[in-house]
């Protein structure tokens, strides 16, 4: 009885490719459960998006998703680039929002107030090609911008007199209107 034999190893075949795709499932369930708490953002829903949204373009490689596990786990500037491949308009969708990737998970796990004009690559960071960026929250830094800087050391905003002393600031409020 040949095909009864074939048919027993197709089934075996299938039960296994069910057990590891179960095991990969719990396996993702748990990162996914680990990269939630580890966010800072106080959006609950926009962290779980962002997780969901990450991990879906990270598990076709393996390497990667696990990249990014350590990266959040050392949450060390040393830990390796976590390229993900970049869209047309270099925008990616998380939940309701359209955003730069990099700059979304930095704010969802780093600093959650961080604002776009604020927010560098850091030298060491690099990426595979002209098509990939590197979604790692540590490769990246901010820096206060003047503005802010002011408010903070004096407790008062800058006057519009200040804004002629600092074409930075005449810059942000220009690109607000």
């Amino acid at each position: 009885m040949p095909g009864s034999v074939h048919l027993d190893a197709q089934t075996r075949r299938k039960r296994s490719s069910k057990k590891t795709s179960k095991e990969q499932r719990q396996i993702l369930g748990r990162i996914r459960s680990f990269l939630i708490r580890s966010a800072v953002h106080p959006n609950e829903r926009l962290v779980s998006t962002t997780v969901c949204s990450v991990l879906r373009r990270l598990r076709t490689r393996a390497s990667t998703v696990n990249a990014f596990v350590k990266a959040i786990h050392s949450k060390h500037f040393g830990s390796a680039c976590v390229p993900i491949e970049k869209t047309l308009d270099g925008r990616s969708q998380f939940g309701d929002v359209k955003v730069s990737a990099p700059f979304h998970v930095y704010s969802v796990f780093r600093f959650p107030d961080v604002q776009k004009q604020q927010f560098v690559n850091m030298p060491h960071c690099f990426t595979d090609g002209p098509d990939e960026e590197c979604i790692n929250p540590y490769h990246y830094s901010h820096f206060p911008t003047l503005s802010s800087a002011a408010t903070a050391s004096t407790g008062e905003v800058p006057s519009d007199t200040d804004n002629e002393l600092c074409p930075v600031l005449v810059l942000e409020d220009s690109e607000e209107s």
